[in-house]
């Protein structure tokens, strides 16, 4: 019995704490369960300790050992089964769209790669087991590859800010996911989300997506030196029907009448400036809660895609 409580009792008690600090600590949970595989040949061992006792007890106790075995097997058949469910609409899968990377593997084009991947799972399966080509990473890896001096020749991105250059020999689109674009293609800008005024990324294991709050604004950064004529491309819901506006500087560049589907908008060529320039996605309406009522956001638009392709130099 002593034994018993030694090989459990530390161990529950160290799993207790650390399930506790899931409240207000995001990577508690891992710790947990990092606990218990470390010490589970132990803890298996203890709470087994009961069979060893029965095999000397009366009848009776075997009986009762039996019982307790039989709940002990029907817990875990709840328990596998709920894993199943759970697994069958994993957060984190490898999907067709993640699959397809390798891809940039056969391709003769890509001699390396800068991994401009912020989706730390994606990232993680590109670089080790989906491509062998040298690689480079703005940030540490969970795999250890440290952060270095960005060499590669091509840029692969998970953003669904797309940003392409003149050329389409300059870059490759892997699929609605992923691309890689050319480090000195002609005509290249960049695009990033502004700190505020748009929702976390959100994903269905197939789709991602970003909503705006009110106003969502996008840096775009060209740095040629001179003006860039592009065409831009939507993929945008509304959260109710609503009149999308593209503006620049208090400037409309374009408007779409939006549905609560899905759908592609194509905005007039606009112009982009040598430097850095804002484009906001704003609507006439305002915010609403969604329909449903489990969501207590006020949303507006939500992004699925936005394509900004350089057509020629002013």
């Amino acid at each position: 019995a002593l034994a018993a409580l030694a090989l459990t009792l530390p161990v529950l008690a160290g799993w207790a704490m650390l399930a506790w600090e899931t409240r207000t600590r995001a990577n508690a949970g891992y710790d947990a369960y990092k606990l218990l595989a470390v010490f589970y040949p132990g803890l298996l061992a203890g709470l087994a300790g009961w069979l060893a006792a029965a095999r000397h007890a009366s009848t009776r106790g075997q009986r009762v050992a039996g019982l307790c075995a039989a709940a002990v097997l029907a817990g875990n058949l709840l328990v596998a089964g709920e894993a199943r469910r759970e697994l069958m609409h994993a957060p984190l899968q490898v999907t067709r769209q993640l699959r397809e990377v390798a891809r940039l593997e056969r391709d003769p084009r890509v001699a390396s790669l800068n991994l401009l991947v912020d989706d730390f799972w994606s990232r993680l399966w590109a670089n080790a087991f989906l491509l062998r080509k040298p690689q480079y990473f703005p940030t540490h890896t969970y795999e250890g590859r440290r952060n270095t001096p960005l060499r590669g020749q091509w840029d692969l991105r998970d953003t669904p800010l797309r940003t392409l250059p003149f050329a389409a020999e300059d870059f490759i689109i892997v699929n609605g996911r992923f691309d890689a674009v050319r480090v000195g293609a002609a005509g290249r800008v960049q695009a990033e989300f502004a700190a505020d005024g748009w929702r976390q990324e959100e994903t269905d294991g197939h789709e991602h997506w970003r909503w705006t709050a009110e106003r969502g604004r996008v840096w775009v950064r060209n740095n040629t030196g001179r003006p860039i004529v592009a065409s831009l491309r939507l993929r945008v819901l509304g959260v109710t029907p609503r009149t999308l506006r593209l503006v620049r500087d208090g400037t409309v560049l374009g408007a779409a009448k939006l549905g609560a589907t899905v759908q592609e908008v194509v905005l007039p060529e606009l112009e982009l400036p040598a430097g850095i320039s804002p484009l906001d996605l704003e609507t006439v309406e305002p915010p609403v809660l969604p329909p449903g009522g489990n969501d207590p956001r006020r949303l507006s638009v939500a992004l699925y895609g936005f394509e900004l392709r350089a057509r020629r130099f002013r």
